[in-house]
C-alpha cells in the first residue's frame, strides 16, 4: 500500500460519522437585540425518523455499520458547535440514550449519563452499581 492510499482510508470517516453527519440540519440562525444582531449557523434540527430507520434492530432498513454509537455521538455533539435550542440539544440526547439503555442528568454546566464514574462503593445493591463506567459527557 502507497502513502497516498493510506492517508486517503484514514481520512474517510467511518459509516457511523458520515451517518451521522446526514441526521444534523443547519441553518443561519439570526438572534439579538436590534443593535447586537448576529448571523450564526447552529444545528436546528434532527432525523429522528432517518435515525430509527437505520438504528433500529426491528426496522427494515437497519444497518449495524452506521449505528456506531460512540462515533455517532462524538459527531453529534461536536465540542463547541450551536445548537439552536436546549430542548432540541436534549431532545436528541433523549433519543441516543434510550437505544444505549442509559439515562443523562445535568450537572451544572455538563450533560452526562447517570452512570457516569466509577463504582467505589462497597454496598451490595440489589438492582447493580450505581455507576457503571460510563463515560458520555458533554
Amino acid at each position: 500500500m502507497n502513502v497516498a492510499m493510506f492517508q486517503e482510508e484514514v481520512s474517510t470517516p467511518c459509516a457511523s460519522t458520515l451517518f451521522a453527519r446526514s441526521l444534523k440540519k443547519y441553518a443561519d440562525v439570526t438572534f439579538g437585540k436590534k443593535n447586537e444582531t448576529r448571523c450564526m449557523v447552529m444545528v436546528v434540527d434532527f432525523d429522528y425518523a432517518s435515525f430509527y430507520d437505520h438504528c433500529s434492530i426491528s426496522s427494515d432498513k437497519y444497518d449495524p455499520d452506521k449505528c456506531d454509537f460512540d462515533k455517532m455521538a462524538a459527531e453529534i455533539f461536536k465540542p463547541g458547535e450551536l445548537w439552536k435550542s436546549r430542548e432540541l440539544l436534549t431532545k436528541v440526547l433523549n433519543v441516543i440514550e434510550q437505544k444505549q439503555g442509559w439515562s443523562s442528568t445535568n450537572v451544572k454546566t455538563h450533560i452526562r449519563c447517570n452512570r457516569y464514574g466509577n463504582d467505589d462503593t462497597t454496598r451490595d445493591f440489589t438492582s447493580g452499581s450505581l455507576k457503571a463506567g460510563c463515560t458520555f459527557t458533554i
